[in-house]
């Protein structure tokens, strides 16, 4: 089997499909909709990058009023090229104030020109366009915003920076306005002098004009962790929540060398401060495998907080808990079987150790067993699964792409879903997803990696949230189905009809799907990240 979670570019080169606990709603119509990315489409330049949109509705998510953006789209205000992975990064939220949501499109291999004396075509610095959604027609590229580092007031662009990466969208100003606000991840930003040390850059909603952007950085006055080292990675993940009285913004930084552990890992989290109504160093906090009170120990390789999600796992509405993924875990002898730690909020409304919970593919009642690189938390959600009217606690959603299924379908992946409850998270009732699970469509294959990614939302608006995982590694076939085209990707779609996800109803869509504007083709790797963040 091929350690997946080791392979960087892998990690480079992806799509993201995104979602979260809401409605995840473009067109108003209380319906969550669904974003795909697929950053090495082929359209108006090899591997320039799109976007499908799918809009929800009574019988659940359907081709009809689909729509597909890339960066040649009248209105983005830029011109797709070669390379640029439109769609590698999607957030979701609320930025206007309209009770609509919008769309943030992260394009980090975006090369942007230099107008500065000599003229210099500055490489994969990266840019962030910002779609509005409106009532009935959903997305609009009229009115979208471009984003990059010289929206921060002193910022340079400079070539590798890889600037929207990743992507989250919250209340980090005036977290009592109606108004969102944007975190970009630039993880391999240059700091000082120290590759790929890291940033990320906050931006207040462009209608909200009492607030200047942030730049965050490992020596930033006040964070309290060791110094930006190279390759560290800062920003590399996000993930948005909020407590009782804050708001807080989880920064995943993976490649952080620990002491003496190379790629142990690290996750900071930033709090929301009334004094100065944004976030703020004050109170900040970092968290490692070595924390008081957390479970295990800190390992080389381990890769704590490549993946992040946040959720009220015990159903508590006014507080979320906080889901790490540590793919390259280890669990006993078994290298890089990958595990989730769990973090809850506690009475004080910050996030704490006590309580914190470690899940991995032996925990008890967890179906399948760990095997060598498997990578159980490489992609994770949060969702209300069971729970009508969203009434109860949500339940997190477990990646493990790199599952093999039996001998013979290495890296064909898998799915868990382990549901909240008043105490957090168990195993009771936990479910175990592969395509070859009852009811799926297609079958699990060699390296589909199933789970690769996987998000919640509730498609028909029957309030319970469905389970959505893309399959990046799919080969589609197509027309007389003797043409099999490699990689092209698909997404599939559990929906939780009888109060849980079950295989009734399965949708599995993909660029040739009746309807979908686009054509597979070969690499494409359609739907290969869903990214969820609340």
């Amino acid at each position: 089997m091929k350690p997946i979670a080791l392979n960087f570019l892998t990690l480079l080169f992806c799509a993201i499909l995104a979602a979260g606990g809401r409605a995840q709603d473009f067109n108003g119509d209380g319906y969550a909709d669904l974003a795909v990315g697929v950053p090495n489409e082929d359209g108006a330049a090899p591997n320039c990058g799109a976007v499908h949109v799918l809009y929800g509705g009574p019988g659940g998510l359907s081709s009809t009023n689909n729509q597909l953006f890339d960066q040649s789209t009248p209105g983005l205000g830029e011109t797709a090229e070669n390379g640029d992975g439109f769609g590698y990064a999607l957030a979701w939220g609320d930025v206007n104030g309209d009770d609509i949501d919008d769309l943030a499109i992260g394009v980090p291999f975006e090369d942007i020109f230099s107008g500065r004396y000599p003229p210099t075509n500055i490489t994969d610095t990266g840019l962030v366009h910002l779609l509005f959604g409106s009532v009935g027609s959903g997305l609009s590229a009229s009115g979208s915003r471009i984003y990059t580092q010289a929206s921060y007031s002193g910022a340079e662009l400079e070539a590798g920076d890889m600037f929207g990466y990743s992507i989250a969208i919250g209340q980090f100003y005036s977290r009592y306005s109606w108004r969102e606000d944007l975190a970009v991840g630039a993880p391999f930003e240059t700091v000082g002098s120290i590759t790929a040390a890291g940033a990320v850059y906050v931006f207040p909603s462009p209608y909200d004009t009492g607030h200047v952007p942030q730049r965050w950085v490992q020596n930033s006055p006040g964070l309290t962790a060791s110094a930006p080292e190279a390759y560290d990675l800062f920003g590399f993940s996000l993930a948005h929540g909020f407590l009782f009285d804050s708001e807080f913004l989880a920064i995943g930084v993976p490649f952080e060398d620990w002491n003496i552990l190379t790629d142990a890992g690290i996750v900071h989290v930033l709090y929301y401060d009334n004094a100065t109504a944004a976030l703020s160093s004050s109170g900040n906090q970092f968290w490692y495998q070595d924390s008081a009170g957390v479970f295990d120990v800190a390992e080389a390789g381990d890769r704590f907080g490549q993946s992040l999600a946040t959720g009220h796992f015990t159903g508590d509405f006014a507080s979320y808990d906080l889901a790490i993924g540590v793919p390259g875990e280890s669990v006993g002898a078994i290298e890089q079987a990958g595990a989730v730690v769990i973090l809850y909020h506690d009475i004080s409304q910050r996030l704490s150790a006590t309580g914190n919970q470690l899940w991995t593919q032996g925990s008890f009642g967890i179906a399948d067993d760990c095997e060598p690189f498997d990578s159980f938390g490489f992609a994770l959600a949060a969702g209300h699964c069971d729970d009508f009217y969203s009434a109860g606690p949500q339940d997190l959603l477990i990646g493990v792409p790199a599952e093999d299924l039996g001998s013979s379908k290495v890296d064909a992946g898998a799915i868990h879903v382990l549901f909240g409850g008043p105490g957090g998270l168990g195993s009771s009732g936990s479910q175990f997803w592969t395509q070859d699970s009852s009811g799926i469509l297609d079958a699990a294959e060699n390296g589909d990696q199933f789970g690769h990614s996987v998000v919640a939302g509730d498609f028909d608006r029957d309030y319970y949230d469905e389970v959505a995982a893309c399959v990046p590694w799919e080969d589609i076939a197509s027309g007389s189905k003797t043409n099999i085209i490699t990689d092209a990707g698909a997404v599939s779609v559990i929906y939780s009809r009888t109060g849980r996800p079950g295989s009734t109803g399965n949708q599995f869509w993909h660029q040739d799907s009746l309807g979908i504007l686009g054509t597979n083709e070969t690499y494409d790797a359609f739907g290969f990240v869903v990214y969820s963040s609340e």
